[in-house]
């Protein structure tokens, strides 16, 4: 969908119908208690399903896809309008797609019909954003798979990647050229770029509360739906309907990128009402197994506490990747006998690092979030 930055800002403005989620009970606790003993032997037998809209095949057939098309991104060119991944995967979407909506109201959003009435005919430009959308949806898949490979799995939480040359960032962010029409999307402010597909999402303007000041390039957002006139599905793990991510430039010499699904994105006032809600009970509610970027625990700071005391360092060190540089180079340095304390600290502070998070690459860490090399695929 190509529509002018003024319509996009208008529409942005007039979206005033509230989207609402639908939950149900079951009448027979008994029936309940034997259906949830029947799903807990299919999926020791299985394995656990990450979804309540999709079924157990179907999501390790996305986690396939997604494994493909990495593969074929690091590969080398991938013209993914000839990849014909929609009309292969779709017709496996269909048949759940009636309950993948985020709400059953979405649909009659005045900002989606207003854009839907809008949107572009052009069937090249349909069948390249249909095709990207899949690869989406599938390369979600795969990250969870991945971090669970490396027993990193969590529900809620980020992702850092190591990501060669950046061609997994560029791949996203040319689905956000692509939908919203412009060529440098990182340089048009959000009202502009909003759209019902994807849009720019600045911390400097309070469009995420992640990495700020670490994202040069600004961050976007991408509503998975196929049409214009949808709600966004929940067809992302755990059923989120939202991907946010950015490259991330912290110093290192490493590519990366940040990347982090979410239950709902901001691309209409309803939308951004729900993120809001989400947000405030994320800051007064934060779960035990989730992998933030924003959290480090509590002994990894009281390591680097004691070696700040030991080798007479001030100042704050807001990130584990700040702590780390700063005991690796007195390790690196360390000859004088009134040091020998302070680098007994710099190690035991780098050894509970390694051992909380085993898998490596912790000079990159920000906080408790997952890093996964995909330069080792």
């Amino acid at each position: 969908m190509k529509l002018t930055s003024s319509i996009n800002a208008l529409f942005l403005a007039f979206s005033l119908a509230f989207a609402s989620s639908m939950a149900f009970g079951a009448d027979n606790p008994k029936a309940a208690q034997a259906c949830h003993e029947e799903q807990k032997a299919f999926h020791e037998e299985q394995g656990i399903s990450h979804s309540g809209t999709l079924p157990l095949e179907l999501q390790n057939l996305l986690v396939r896809e997604g494994y493909s098309v990495l593969r074929q991104i690091y590969g080398g060119a991938y013209d993914i309008s000839q990849s014909g991944l929609y009309e292969r995967i779709h017709p496996h979407l269909e048949p759940f797609l009636e309950n993948a909506p985020y709400s059953q109201l979405a649909g009659w959003n005045p900002v989606n019909a207003a854009r839907w009435f809008l949107a572009s005919q052009d069937q090249s430009y349909i069948v390249t954003r249909k095709n990207q959308m899949i690869a989406i949806i599938a390369l979600t898949w795969a990250m969870t798979d991945l971090a669970k490979q490396q027993k990193d799995f969590f529900e809620r939480g980020s992702f850092t990647l190591i990501d060669p040359d950046h061609r997994l960032a560029d791949f996203f962010l040319d689905y956000v050229r692509l939908t919203t029409g412009y060529k440098d999307p990182q340089e048009v402010p959000f009202a502009q770029t909003a759209c019902n597909f994807a849009y720019r999402r600045d911390p400097e303007w309070r469009g995420s509360s992640h990495h700020k000041g670490r994202c040069p390039e600004s961050q976007f957002g991408i509503d998975i739906r196929f049409e214009t006139f949808q709600g966004v599905l929940k067809l992302l793990p755990f059923g989120h309907t939202h991907l946010l991510f950015a490259k991330l430039d912290m110093g290192q010499p490493e590519p990366l990128l940040f990347l982090k699904s979410e239950d709902m994105g901001m691309g209409s006032l309803p939308a951004l009402a729900i993120h809001g809600f989400g947000f405030l009970h994320s800051q007064s509610h934060v779960a035990s197994e989730a992998r933030r970027e924003k959290d480090i625990k509590e002994e990894i700071r009281a390591a680097f506490q004691a070696f700040q005391v030991a080798a007479g360092i001030e100042g704050p060190f807001k990130t584990i990747r700040a702590m780390s540089l700063e005991a690796q180079r007195l390790l690196d340095v360390v000859a004088a006998e009134d040091l020998a304390s302070a680098a007994v600290k710099a190690q035991s502070f780098m050894d509970i690092v390694n051992s909380t998070y085993p898998n490596g690459n912790n000079h990159l860490r920000v906080g408790n979030e997952v890093i996964i090399d995909l330069s080792r695929l």
